[in-house]
Order: C-alpha cells, then sequence, then structure tokens
C-alpha cells in the first residue's frame, strides 16, 4: 500500500479508472454508481467513494484484475486506507486526528467489527475510552546494556522525533540528528491517569513523574511480562513479548540544496541604481 497521501490518490486514480472501464460490479453497493458519475477523480471524490465502501469485499471476490493479475486491482484494502486517512483529516478538534495514526491502545483492532459498522469512528472513540482504564503490564528496560529498571506500564515509546501528529510533543529533547534514542514510559493509573499525562503533554512540561518518565540511550531493550501488540512508524509489527531498539550511525543519508551565495549590501545597492 502506498505510504503517503499523494501516492495513495495517486492508486486510489488508477485502480478506479480500471473498475470505471469494466463496471461489471456496477450493481453491487453505492460505490460504483456514484464512481460512474465521475471521469476525473478529485482528492474529495476518493474521499466520498472510500465512506461510501462498507468493506463487505465482495467486488474484490468478483474482480478478474484482483492479485495476482498484473492490475493489482484490490479496491476495498484501498478504500479502507482512504477512509482511515479521511477520518484523521477531517476530525474535529483537529488535534484528535492523533487517534486514527497512532491507536497506541490498539483501539482499532480491539474495536468489534459490528460497532465499527454500526457506528463508525464513533466505535473506535468508543472502544478508546473502555481501554482507557485498563490494567498497567509489567516491563523490564534495560538501557546501554546497564541495569534493567521495572516499571508497570501502559506502553514504552522509542523515538529520535518528539512532535507527534497534532503538534504534540512526547519527548522534548528528541532530536533525529543527536545520536539518541528517547524513551516515554507512560504509565497512568487507571481513567484519570491520562488527563496528567495529556496535561504534561500540551504543557511541554519536562519534569518527570509516576506517569511521565523520559531517558535517553542508544540501545533500548524492552521485555514485557506479557505478548504486546508492537507498532513502527503507527503500523503494527504483531504481538511479542520483547521488543530491542538501536542505532545505526549513518544509517540514513540527507541531501539537501546547495547554499546559494550571499550577496552584500553594497552590490544590491548598485543594481537598485
Amino acid at each position: 500500500m502506498p505510504d503517503s497521501l499523494a501516492d495513495l490518490l495517486g492508486e486510489a486514480r488508477r485502480q478506479l479508472d480500471v473498475c470505471n472501464a469494466c463496471r461489471y460490479c456496477e450493481g453491487y453497493c453505492a460505490v460504483f454508481p456514484a464512481l460512474e458519475r465521475r471521469t476525473i477523480l478529485l482528492d474529495g471524490d476518493v474521499a466520498q467513494l472510500a465512506n461510501l465502501c462498507h468493506d463487505c469485499r465482495a467486488c474484490f471476490q468478483a474482480c478478474m484484475y484482483a492479485p495476482p493479475h498484473e492490475f493489482g486491482v484490490d479496491v476495498p484494502a484501498l478504500l479502507a486506507r482512504a477512509r482511515m486517512e479521511s477520518y484523521e483529516r477531517f476530525a474535529w478538534p483537529r488535534p484528535l486526528g492523533i487517534a486514527f495514526r497512532h491507536p497506541s491502545l490498539a483501539v482499532v483492532g480491539a474495536t468489534a467489527a459490528g460497532l465499527k459498522g454500526r457506528a463508525g469512528w464513533l466505535g473506535y472513540a468508543a472502544t478508546g475510552v473502555r481501554r482507557l482504564a485498563g490494567a498497567r503490564t509489567h516491563f523490564e528496560i534495560r538501557l546501554d546494556g546497564g541495569q534493567p529498571m521495572g516499571r508497570q506500564a501502559r506502553c514504552v515509546v522509542v523515538g529520535n522525533v518528539g512532535l507527534l501528529p497534532g503538534g504534540f510533543v512526547l519527548l522534548p529533547e528528541a532530536r533525529p540528528d543527536d545520536g539518541l534514542l528517547d524513551v516515554g514510559i507512560l504509565a497512568p493509573a487507571g481513567l484519570f491517569g491520562w488527563p496528567r499525562v495529556a496535561w504534561r503533554v500540551l504543557s511541554r512540561s519536562p519534569r518527570d513523574d509516576a506517569v511521565l518518565e523520559r531517558y535517553q540511550a542508544r540501545r533500548v531493550e524492552i521485555a514485557a511480562e506479557a505478548r504486546l501488540p508492537r507498532q513502527a512508524d503507527g503500523e503494527l509489527m504483531g504481538a511479542a513479548a520483547s521488543l530491542t531498539v538501536a542505532l545505526a550511525p549513518g544509517g540514513l543519508l540527507v541531501r539537501v540544496p546547495a547554499a546559494r551565495p550571499r550577496r552584500s549590501r553594497v552590490s544590491l545597492r548598485r543594481d537598485r541604481t
């Protein structure tokens, strides 16, 4: 699946153009009659079609161009991705859109299928609220090969960029080029512990306490007492009881345009005269 929004919309136009030419599935659901009325698909059209889809996958089962065909048409999967992107983009208040891209409590995966169909994005919200009061898990966290730290926490975050979508700063000391990983240990106790975490994040407070601790290291080893969902850059990696994150020096090459020569004020005055 495409990673960026531009790539997602481009792939949506490609696949839906195939559907519009074929029209075998025009009687399956509301997506295809709406698609037939458009010869050019704009960004808003893709969002509308995505939210008309109920993900029944009947069209995928009937499609002669589905993988492994070279056209690779998988409209339900594509529209599901576009639908999630539209939930994030049009969420109000805007900062709440982060819940759809970074469901740290695996809210999306935990929401019952029936509730998704009946309540849409409210189903995700309802599941998230229910899980806020969940129990903490025992973690053993080792930094740079040191002594393990035992913590009862809800989740452990490792990153080198502290700014989250929506403008929230979870790891204020994180820098992508400082050669360090930043670690955040979130340990709110029950439902009412989360407002304390939210206040710490919104106020950008550097202070550590029992609900939010932050550290820096070059290698982070995390072990949990049970298998838990893991995420990398918002994508689920599968459940496991351990995770190791380490720096790879020189692993990313960044190219920037050459600096333009600065002109002196004297030359600028001459140009004007």
